[in-house]
């Protein structure tokens, strides 16, 4: 029985991990689908992602922040590692400037927002990858309770908030709270929370209460 090989040649460097990953997606149309996540495992493997595994397996602050009275579990579809990896797309892309935060390259989609993060640290030096463990060891250290509920869509701008300040704050749900309650947070919180206008807003009132 003869077996069928398939070659695909890919021109470009930088396209190669993109037409690995469009590969595996296709692929895994049958049986149980994988996490958007579990496809960056699997395509985008490299010394940055062994850092977000280490500390998402072993940092008990990180553990009991994300999964509080099951804190020792690790998410089975990679929650818990997409929303590190998603803490450091927002480190890279977040600009700050008198009158706003800006969030760079993010057009909408936060899936293609991540994959091409996922991209890019594939090349990130070993000092890279280390001033990135310790921001996020460094936030950690700044939270006292946290509001587990919008973790998606608040823990971000707190790090990047909270590293604004050089991680000199208190983070508690009741600044959480009077974040998540304010009335423009509100209203970028609940139409269209992936446009960028709205990720905008919900940064701005983050680090105005931080």
């Amino acid at each position: 029985m003869s077996e069928d090989l398939i070659t695909i040649n890919v021109d470009a460097a930088k396209f190669k991990e993109r037409t690995i990953y469009k590969i595996f997606a296709n692929l895994n149309k049958g049986g149980i689908p994988l996490s958007p996540q579990e496809l960056r495992n699997g395509v985008y493997g490299c010394p940055f992602y062994d850092m977000l595994y280490e500390v998402n397996e072993t940092n008990e602050k990180w553990r009991k922040m994300y999964g509080g009275k099951r804190e020792k579990e690790v998410n089975k579809e990679s929650k818990d590692i997409e929303l590190l990896l998603k803490l450091c797309a927002f480190r890279k892309n977040a600009q700050f400037s008198s009158k706003r935060i800006s969030l760079c390259n993010y057009n909408g989609s936060m899936k293609r927002f991540l994959d091409e993060f996922s991209e890019q640290v594939i090349d990130f030096t070993e000092v890279e990858i280390e001033d990135y463990r310790e921001a996020l060891l460094n936030f950690f250290n700044c939270i006292v309770d946290i509001d587990t509920k919008n973790r998606e869509t608040l823990w971000p701008g707190l790090f990047i908030a909270a590293e604004k300040k050089e991680f000199d704050v208190v983070i508690t749900k009741e600044k959480c709270k009077s974040i998540t309650n304010s009335d423009a947070y509100k209203d970028a919180n609940t139409s269209g929370t992936s446009s960028k206008a709205d990720i905008e807003t919900r940064l701005k009132c983050i680090y105005e209460v931080i």
